[in-house]
């Protein structure tokens, strides 16, 4: 199996935006499909995983999904292929004193319901050195 590896890397508390590259799993040779081609995502169900150890149950330290304003996106053609997460500050602020690494992934599900997870890689946060208070 070919997967995206990918590295983010960024400071606890912050908002961001990542980009991650899907890609097939396997090869699908009656499609003309190699595994690490790049899969288009649009339209497909999505998760961005990040947890402390792989085996942690979901939805691990947080999870993004592909449901309206949840945190993860297809971007349009010809960069279907390209997720892109947005990070809240929420989603890291526990890290804001010591940082951490996690491991992550990016799973989707098929047209055809079957769940492949399409990049996988880690979310080194740093830590911060502003502790700004949420704004109100």
């Amino acid at each position: 199996m070919e997967l995206t590896p990918f590295e983010l890397e960024f400071t606890a508390g912050n908002d961001r935006v990542a980009t991650v590259t899907c890609a097939y799993p396997f090869a699908i040779p009656e499609q003309g499909i190699e595994a690490g081609d790049p899969m288009p995502v649009t339209g497909l169900a999505m998760w961005f995983t990040a947890k402390h150890n792989e085996a942690d149950p979901d939805p691990g330290v947080f999870q993004k999904t592909s449901g309206v304003g949840e945190g993860i996106s297809a971007r349009p053609p010809p960069n279907n292929h390209v997720a892109e997460v947005a990070f809240d500050r929420s989603d890291t602020l526990q890290f804001i004193d010591n940082g951490a690494t996690l491991h992550c992934d990016v799973a989707v599900m098929t047209a055809d319901n079957n769940l492949w997870t399409v990049a996988e890689g880690s979310l080194t946060l740093l830590p911060a050195v502003t502790h700004a208070p949420a704004p109100v």
